[in-house]
């Protein structure tokens, strides 16, 4: 529910063993739909790969298991403790071709040669020069390269089912911390803009929605976010210990009645460098 990284100061839930294994959940529940996109984007065995904002490393290792060990992949993040646990799963898979770098996207990304490929799932909301970061990125890919993207589209369509008050408070509230640091939730709505200017032409743009019940794998992404997301809405205080509470109420109260959670509407999007 939130980035793999946060590009301007701390990563905002957290370098915990916790939240490492929350983002493994995160990574289990889209990996289908992430390895669809890589494939209609033209990722191939032997091409080089850039993972931007990488987190603990769970996309990284899909994509060098995909680029094969003719290929090399170069995986990116700020955070040293997500750096070490991403370098950890290459040296358990024993996965060569897999480098993983410090770096930020608001910086030139540490890159040898321009790249084959690009891949970033929920960076670009967090980052306060969205242009730049787009110009950063499109220095590291090969003219004729290829960028896939997951952002979210219209994360206040995140919503129980029959609607909740206080919850529907919390997702308000998490979307005005991330406006306050200078983020945007909805910034796939920016990103055709963003990307021609950055010399990007846009060949697809798909939304995601789903409706999911407490029973689905589904449903435990959102509602682990919402859990850890709520406690860091009152240390921010942008909610009190009351509605945080109300919030995580109404979501017990729909899972027990068998209800459904409507997720944020996601977009995935495939660009190519002129």
């Amino acid at each position: 529910m939130t980035q793999d990284q946060a590009p301007h100061g701390d990563y905002v839930l957290g370098i915990t063993e916790t939240e490492i294994a929350r983002l493994g959940l995160q990574h289990r529940v889209w990996r289908a739909r992430m390895l669809d996109l890589w494939r209609r984007a033209g990722l191939l065995q032997g091409q080089s790969a850039l993972d931007i904002g990488c987190g603990p490393g769970w996309a990284s290792v899909d994509l060098a298991e995909l680029v094969g060990p003719q290929g090399r992949v170069v995986a990116v993040d700020r955070a040293p403790t997500f750096l070490a646990h991403a370098r950890a799963l290459a040296g358990e898979r024993r996965l060569a071709q897999l480098d993983v770098r410090e770096g930020d996207v608001s910086a030139p990304l540490p890159v040898d040669a321009p790249v084959d490929f690009a891949w970033c799932r929920w960076v670009l909301a967090f980052v306060k020069d969205r242009a730049g970061a787009l110009a950063s990125i499109a220095a590291a890919i090969r003219p004729g390269g290829a960028l896939a993207i997951q952002e979210y589209l219209d994360y206040a369509a995140w919503s129980l089912i029959p609607r909740d008050g206080a919850f529907s408070r919390f997702v308000e509230a998490t979307m005005e911390s991330w406006r306050a640091e200078g983020g945007e939730p909805d910034t796939a709505i920016e990103l055709p803009k963003l990307l021609d200017g950055a010399g990007f032409d846009l060949v697809a743009f798909d939304p995601i929605v789903d409706v999911t019940h407490p029973k689905d794998l589904l449903w435990a992404w959102p509602a682990s976010f919402a859990q850890s997301g709520a406690a860091h809405m009152v240390a921010t205080g942008r909610l009190t210990q009351a509605e945080a509470d109300a919030a995580q109420s109404g979501l017990a109260r729909t899972a027990a009645s068998g209800g459904r959670m409507t997720t944020p509407i996601t977009a995935h999007l495939i660009a190519r460098r002129r």
